[in-house]
């Protein structure tokens, strides 16, 4: 994890989108979907991508850390009360 983003490496030649196949591919192993149920939304040829994944089944411990770490560290509200932004 970088920040909020997954940081994937692969070693697939970045031509022609074979690298962006070989990652999703990858992604979909580790979530337990088929290739065909993520989406790149944009990047497709391009270092920094954006993807959406249906349905995922399983969910990488390294997602799971980050998320609970964040949830940890998270500022909580009252039940009830609420935040806005303006």
């Amino acid at each position: 994890m970088k920040g909020n983003q997954l940081k994937v490496s692969v070693t697939a030649a970045p031509v022609a989108g074979r690298a962006t196949d070989h990652m999703v591919r990858f992604l979909a192993e580790n979530f337990g979907v088929t290739p065909n149920d993520i989406e790149v939304v944009f990047g497709r040829f391009n270092v920094n991508k954006q993807l959406r994944i249906k349905s995922p089944k399983n969910l990488p411990a390294i997602i799971g850390k980050h998320l609970s770490k964040n949830l940890i560290e998270a500022p909580t509200t009252a039940p009830g009360a609420y935040s806005s932004c303006s």
